[in-house]
C-alpha cells in the first residue's frame, strides 16, 4: 500500500510531548493497557465512534484493532497514539484519520479514559493536541477535531 496522498513525504511524530502529556505511537505491545483503558471507559465513549464501538469489544478484537494501527502509522496512512500522563498512566489515545480517497483534510479525534479529572484533562489536552497536529501536519490540512469531553 502507498502512503495517504497527504503523507507520501513522510510520518508524524512517532513521539512527543505536549505539556505534561507524552504521546507514543499506539500498537501491539499496549494491549493490556489499551483494552482496560477502552472497557473502563464505555459508557464515556460510545458515540465518539461510528457504529456501537466500543460494546461488545474482546481483547482479540482489540489486539486486530492496535495491529491495525501500528501497520496504518508504518505506511503513512492513519496515525494513532497513546496518551500518558506525566507519572506516565495510560490516560487515553488520540488519532489522526486523513480522509479516504481525498486530499487535504483529515479528523482528529482524541478520548480520555473515565476518571475524576476526565473532563479537566479532556480541556487541558485539547489545545496542546491542536497545537501541535497544526505544527507537524502538512502545510494545508484542514482538520476537524472532535473528543469525548461531552460523552458520558
Amino acid at each position: 500500500m502507498i502512503p495517504h496522498p497527504d503523507f507520501a513525504g513522510g510520518p508524524l511524530p512517532r513521539d512527543a510531548v505536549l505539556g505534561a502529556f507524552r504521546l507514543r505511537v499506539l500498537g501491539r505491545a499496549d494491549l493490556t493497557e489499551d483494552y482496560a483503558a477502552v472497557i473502563s471507559s464505555t459508557h464515556v465513549l460510545m458515540g465518539l465512534f461510528p457504529g456501537d464501538w466500543p460494546n461488545g469489544l474482546t481483547k482479540e478484537d482489540n489486539a486486530l484493532d492496535l495491529a491495525w494501527h501500528e501497520k496504518e502509522i508504518d505506511l503513512c496512512r492513519s496515525f494513532a497514539w497513546v496518551i500518558r500522563d506525566s507519572a506516565r498512566g495510560y490516560i487515553g489515545c488520540c488519532y489522526l484519520f486523513p480522509a479516504p480517497g481525498q486530499q487535504g483534510w483529515a479528523n482528529a479525534v482524541f478520548w480520555m479514559r473515565d476518571a475524576p479529572d476526565r473532563q479537566e484533562r479532556t480541556a487541558t489536552f485539547d489545545p496542546l493536541f491542536r497545537s501541535w497536529l497544526t505544527s507537524v501536519a502538512p502545510d494545508g490540512l484542514k482538520i476537524s477535531h472532535s473528543n469525548n469531553g461531552y460523552l458520558g
